[in-house]
């Protein structure tokens, strides 16, 4: 039997009025995003011409052919091609190691191929080396494994039947596995582990996980040593001559960049994460400060890069350019001190996950979960693609820059964002003969130009004004904040900002202004980018600005909106509102609304949770299920448990407003309102049934 979420429909559905608002499409020449003709340090295109990836992990030149490139795929190929994305074949086909793992991350977060690397003495010992984390049968652990395969008679491609399994060991969790190897100038190899998320691991000398490892592939037995310790997740590092430079994923507040010289040494997780001590042995001897560290509200996930050696890019020749795994941006600590970080770029979708540099020193990037592979370029300089006045955009008049432009399509939605008790309007502007793709989960897919609008106001005064573009020629979306200071409103900082307001009531509130990445981390590839506007959001009445009442898809399909017929609003799901629906469709809908971007396939969550509205209750991987991330030593807790919300993970981070707050950013104050209701949601007899 197939289960269905439950959906009620607002009652503001039932209203009829025989009078229709917008009769046609109002012509919009004005608010439209522009090509990034100015588009930061660096640009991306796309890599080897039309070549398509499934999951792509790493990318080499062979040792002797450099215009022939080698690229691992996670789910357990290599491919060969040449500079343009011609002549591809398949150099290793190991997919049988692969069939016991799952690939949506409950077996390992780090399944599958996760790096390869040529012996340094390819031509006396043509070897391909591959890292890899599988599961040996349906009930094993997941083991992380290091091994060696012999090439052919072409030394092109590699026989899988030679693998000879190096270095292997069991995991206890599915997170923080091994992840980059890469040869040292001194031929021996490297390779980060992770901490297999528990902590005391990390600075064990003799246990191999939470380190740097050194392995002497020459030696019989081949000899591990742990070459740096104390690294919580090691994902990508790089070789820039004797050091090593590494990003270490953080916990819950720091992500930290270490350049680890030729004497290794100790970086302090989990004493230390970043410059804060989480232990009582805060004056270890030895420990290694991080060269770097920034704080969540820049991104999560640090992505390891590289020094960049290229000549392309002069102004950032010797810098370290790196990625954060939330967001699209791409960032660099310039040379020569490497202490000053700035926002590079962005990639147009999805975000990093890996970066290779060249033998002519210029840098690839690739996206895993995006199968995407990007080429870095140097952009045109750093100017903004947006003008530095609200006014100035076409989005809104000129002359009266609380009121949208007549080009743009006001609209609102069923179950809003929590924005701190913020109230919101919302427009979209869609250039002049497009039309909107509808997927079938509903979620609306929006042309190139298209703009989509949000303004937030406090206490009934305008504070800020987003707009997210679609910026045309493969530009890819980007969020921009404008923060009101009058009659107008100015373009916030890339980084961002944070400011006071003072309410009616006499009480202060700080208003985080995102960051450029900060906008990418929730308007997520996998949600569609373009939150709220789906069906089910839009499926109300709507009182237009002429002071007509009608239905939103109503409107938009009258005047020509949509790229196909939909079927009757009467038949199409609608999320519940905050006050209208009963407590289950108001709880799965705000769950739907502030979750769903980052909780679902490919969300970019480090759990398998997924909180859209179409998955039923019980798979949601929510109910009776151990909490992964921090149970906040409450015994017994699980992230849902029936009947008892003092027990479920769920509320009491949604009560919260530390790092280990839900949602994690844009939020500063508690959703008491939702909170009760999700509380009561989990009372509520049945619920995972």
């Amino acid at each position: 039997m197939i289960r269905k979420a439950v959906v009620l429909l607002p009652l503001s559905l039932l209203i009829i009025t025989p009078a229709k608002a917008l009769d046609q499409r109002p012509p919009n020449a004005t608010c439209i995003a522009p090509p990034l003709s100015r588009d930061g340090l660096v640009r991306v295109a796309r890599a080897f011409g039309s070549l398509g990836f499934v999951g792509p992990t790493q990318i080499r030149q062979h040792p002797s052919d450099p215009n022939n490139f080698y690229l691992s795929e996670r789910r357990g190929m290599i491919k060969a091609f040449d500079r343009t994305g011609a002549n591809p074949t398949t150099a290793l086909d190991m997919r049988d190691r692969m069939a016991f793992t799952a690939t949506d991350t409950s077996d390992s977060e780090q399944w599958g191929i996760t790096s390869f690397a040529f012996d340094p003495r390819f031509s006396e010992n043509p070897f391909i080396y591959v890292a890899y984390n599988s599961k040996p049968s349906t009930t094993a652990r997941v083991r992380s494994h290091v091994s060696r395969f012999s090439a052919d008679s072409s030394r092109r491609s590699f026989v899988p039947a030679s693998e000879t399994v190096l270095f292997s060991f069991e995991q206890p969790n599915r997170f923080h596995h091994i992840g980059q190897l890469q040869f040292g100038p001194n031929e021996r190899l490297y390779i980060g582990s992770g901490d297999g998320h528990d902590r005391t691991f990390a600075q064990v000398s003799t246990d191999p996980r939470g380190k740097i490892l050194e392995l002497d592939v020459r030696s019989t037995p081949p000899e591990v040593r742990p070459y740096a310790l104390g690294m919580r997740n090691p994902w990508r590092f790089a070789f820039d001559g004797s050091d090593i430079w590494v990003g270490d994923v953080g916990w819950h507040t720091w992500e930290e960049i270490n350049r680890i010289s030729a004497a290794g040494g100790n970086y302090g997780w989990p004493i230390y994460e970043g410059p804060t001590c989480l232990g009582d042995n805060c004056n270890e001897p030895g420990l290694i400060q991080p060269l770097h560290y920034f704080g969540h509200s820049v991104g999560t996930a640090v992505i390891g890069g590289d020094i960049y050696r290229g000549g392309r890019i002069g102004s950032l020749s010797g810098s370290y350019i790196f990625g954060i795994g939330s967001g699209p941006g791409l960032m660099a600590l310039l040379a020569p001190n490497f202490t000053t970080r700035i926002e590079i770029g962005q990639l147009p979708a999805g975000r990093p996950t890996g970066f290779y540099r060249d033998q002519d020193g210029e840098l690839f990037v690739f996206d895993t979960t995006g199968n995407a592979v990007w080429e870095v370029f140097a952009g045109s300089g750093d100017e903004e693609p947006v003008p530095l006045l609200l006014s100035d955009t076409g989005c809104v008049e000129k002359q009266n820059p609380a009121k949208f432009a007549p080009g743009v399509i006001p609209y609102d939605v069923n179950q809003p964002l929590w924005s701190d008790g913020a109230t919101k309007r919302r427009g979209l502007g869609l250039p002049d003969g497009s039309r909107i793709g509808v997927a079938t989960d509903g979620d609306f897919q929006l042309p190139a130009g298209t703009v989509t609008i949000k303004s937030f106001l406090l206490d009934g005064k305008l504070i800020e004004t987003r707009l997210m573009m679609n910026h045309p020629n493969d530009g890819g979306w980007r969020g921009y904040s404008y923060e009101w200071t009058g009659s107008d409103a100015v373009l916030v900082p890339s980084s961002g900002k944070i400011k006071t307001f003072t309410r009616i009531s006499g009480k202060t509130q700080k208003w985080r202004y995102p960051s450029r990445s900060q906008c990418m981390q929730c308007h997520t590839l996998a949600a569609g980018v373009s939150l709220g506007l789906e069906t089910a959001q839009l499926n109300r009445s709507f009182h237009y600005p002429d002071g007509q009442i009608d239905n939103q898809i109503d409107v938009m399909e009258r005047i020509g909106l949509f790229d196909r017929d939909l079927p009757p609003t009467s038949q199409l799901p609608a999320l519940a509102t905050r006050t209208t629906g009963g407590v289950t469709a108001q709880a799965r809908a705000y769950l739907h609304a502030n979750c769903s971007h980052c909780h679902r396939p490919d969300g970019g969550a480090r759990v398998t949770i997924d909180f859209r509205y179409t998955v039923a209750t019980p798979d949601m991987n929510v109910c009776w299920v151990d909490p992964a991330i921090e149970d906040f030593g409450i015994p017994g807790a699980h992230l849902l448990t029936p009947g008892d919300p003092d027990l479920s993970i769920i509320p009491v981070r949604m009560n919260r407003r530390d790092r280990f707050g839900m949602p994690p950013t844009a939020t500063r104050l508690i959703d008491k309102k939702m909170v009760a209701t999700i509380n009561d949601w989990i009372r509520t007899p049945g619920v995972c049934d």
